[in-house]
């Protein structure tokens, strides 16, 4: 004859397999939102970048040679791992950061923003129209996805102790 579990057993068996879902869809959706207000909070700052740099260059009144000159200087006093490439109307590098190396030899003809994945790393880049030709701007993601890896990390460990409180 076999023996059922009490009442009680299984109600808390089901309220805990009921909380334990809910923890794990919650915590799926909210890190899903954490990591699209990172990429927004990343493609306004990209935008914003791109924004100042087409002023800047509406600005100079020389030719490709101070283009090159000045954004060399305005690469290297940007925020660590800035990347900026600046292609002319016909396809020519005016200028390209020394960490573009390995990115696509070409620009995208769609103006707006990608993440692409380089030797293990991650990059946001953002591509615009601007008066001399077509800029792209990027920025590596690690701290970004370190971020995502601690907040993962932290959500594994406290669903089950809140689970068990």
């Amino acid at each position: 004859m076999s023996r059922s579990l009490p009442i009680r057993v299984r109600l808390t068996a089901w309220y805990t397999a009921i909380l334990a879902a809910t923890f794990l869809v919650l915590g799926i959706v909210v890190w899903i939102g954490v990591r699209q207000s990172i990429e927004q909070t990343v493609d306004a700052d990209l935008q914003s970048r791109i924004e100042r740099t087409r002023a800047f260059l509406m600005d100079l009144k020389g030719g490709p040679n101070e283009i090159i000159e000045e954004l060399t200087e305005l690469a290297a006093l940007a925020a660590a791992g800035t990347e900026i490439r600046l292609m002319d109307r016909s396809g020519d590098w005016l200028y390209r950061s020394p960490g573009t190396a390995n990115w696509r030899a070409t620009l995208s003809a769609n103006d707006g923003s990608e993440t692409i994945v380089l030797e293990g790393k991650k990059y946001r880049l953002m591509t615009a129209t601007v008066p001399i030709g077509r800029i792209q701007i990027g920025v590596p993601l690690d701290g970004y996805e370190h971020l995502l890896a601690n907040f993962a990390t932290i959500l594994l460990f406290a669903s089950p102790i809140a689970l068990f409180l």
